[in-house]
């Protein structure tokens, strides 16, 4: 459960159509997203420390694709990606194999987690793909490949002190992933708030502009009027 918020935090609660007396609705469907993800990690991903880490801007109607070679077999791929932006499910997430056959994807998602057993020697592509025709996407991308020491280190070869020994190890590196992404997540929260500012300004600044010139323009006919009626 160490790493789950980590994942989760981009689905929040959505909002349905308002009803007549004003109060908002949750969707379901993004309770149940949210569940089944939870789930899946609690699965699948106990333990999971990346060993890449990489945040990158994923352009209007672009691509992004990864490589890893695998040369042991069978090896465990596990990983996870979600974009910061809210609301927003532009981005199509697909793994191929070294022959080039889709082994994971997923459609209109804003972030998800994977994990197979490599079971061929060869190069695997990740492939992101914004189908967004105008808005950007910041994505974070862990993943690691390989086998878990834990997998292979069984309990009874260790004595108490390398026993314990290795759990420090193991809550260092969990507390080392839990501040990269609470960083990370800071920082993707002051760009949207940066963001926001800025429209508000220009949207401000804009709306100032014309009631300045409307004011002028209701001056300058009064102006006009006022002339007329002298001359008359």
């Amino acid at each position: 459960m160490n790493f789950i918020f980590v994942f989760i935090f981009t689905l929040a609660f959505a909002q349905d159509k308002k009803k007549q007396t004003g109060e908002d609705t949750v969707d379901v469907n993004a309770e149940d997203e949210r569940a089944i993800l939870m789930k899946e990690w609690d699965e699948h991903m106990v333990g999971f420390v990346p060993s890449d880490m990489v945040t990158f801007e994923l352009p209007a109607r672009g691509e992004e694709i990864f490589f890893e070679n695998i040369d042991i077999i069978p090896s465990k791929i596990r990983g996870a990606w979600f974009i910061t932006s809210k609301e927003s499910k532009d981005v199509e997430f697909s793994i191929l194999d070294p022959n080039m056959k889709i082994v994971f994807e997923k459609k209109k998602k804003p972030e998800a987690i994977f994990y197979f057993n490599a079971e061929q020697v060869g190069m695997y592509t990740f492939k992101f793909k914004n189908t967004k025709v105008i808005q950007k996407h910041t994505v974070t991308f862990a993943l690691n490949c390989g086998n878990s020491t834990d997998e292979v280190l069984q309990s009874e070869h260790l004595t108490p002190l390398e026993s314990q020994l290795v759990e420090i190890q193991k809550s260092i590196k969990d507390f080392q992933v839990d501040n990269q992404f609470a960083q990370l997540r800071q920082e993707s929260h002051y760009r949207t708030v940066a963001d926001s500012n800025r429209n508000v300004f220009i949207f401000s600044s804009l709306e100032s502009l014309g009631v300045i010139a409307v004011s002028a323009w209701q001056a300058y006919y009064i102006k006009r009027l006022l002339d007329n009626r002298r001359v008359l």
